[in-house]
C-alpha cells in the first residue's frame, strides 16, 4: 500500500522470494531499491507577498491530508505500507527471502545454501521546499492490526525524508 499526497516523492514495495525443495539446494533472493530525488522544487505561495496571518486571506492556505482508516488489518504474509503528506520524500519496504526445504546431499546428509540480500539506496539532494501556511496531516487509524508475518510501515508529513524497512531472511530446512 502506497499513499502520497505530497510532491516529487518515491514510494515503493519490493519483495523477492526464492525457494527450492526435495534435494540438494541452492536458493538466492535479492531485493534492490534505489530511489533518488535531485534538484526538485516545490513553491506554495508567492515570494515577497505580505499575506495577513489573521485568516482573512486563505487562498494560499495549503491543507494536505493522508488518511488510512480501517485498512491493512488481519493479513498474513508480507505487508508494506507507506504514507506520505510531505514533499521530496523516499519511502520503501523491501523484503528478500530464500528458503531451501528438505535439503540433503547424495549421502542423505542435511545441508544446502540459502542466501537472501536486500540493498537500499535513497538520496535527497539539492531539493527546495517553500511553503506558506501549509498544514499537513498523515493519519493511520484503526489500521495495521492483527497482522501475522512481516509488516513494514512508514509515515511522513515532513519534507526531504528518507524512510525504509529492509528485511533479509535465509533458511535451509532439513527433512
Amino acid at each position: 500500500v502506497n499513499q502520497d499526497s505530497g510532491d516529487n516523492s518515491n514510494l515503493g514495495n519490493l519483495v523477492s522470494f526464492g525457494e527450492t525443495q526435495n534435494g540438494q539446494a541452492f536458493t538466492n533472493a535479492e531485493a534492490s531499491v534505489d530511489q533518488s530525488n535531485t534538484a526538485n522544487a516545490v513553491n506554495w505561495g508567492p515570494e515577497g507577498v505580505n499575506v495577513p496571518t489573521d485568516g482573512s486571506h486563505d487562498l494560499l492556505d495549503i491543507n494536505i491530508t493522508g488518511l488510512i482508516d480501517s485498512a491493512v488489518n488481519d493479513n498474513t504474509g508480507i505487508v508494506g505500507l507507506n504514507q506520505n503528506a510531505g514533499n521530496n520524500d523516499n519511502q520503501t519496504n523491501a523484503v528478500a527471502a530464500a528458503v531451501g526445504k528438505s535439503v540433503v546431499d547424495g549421502n542423505g546428509v542435511p545441508g544446502g545454501i540459502a542466501l537472501a540480500e536486500s540493498d537500499l539506496g535513497q538520496i535527497n539532494s539539492g531539493n527546495t521546499v517553500s511553503e506558506f501556511h501549509a498544514t499537513k496531516t498523515a493519519q493511520i487509524e484503526n489500521s495495521v492490526n492483527g497482522n501475522t508475518g512481516i509488516v513494514g510501515v512508514n509515515q511522513a508529513v515532513g519534507n526531504n525524508s528518507n524512510q525504509a524497512n529492509v528485511v533479509s531472511i535465509a533458511a535451509t530446512l532439513a527433512p
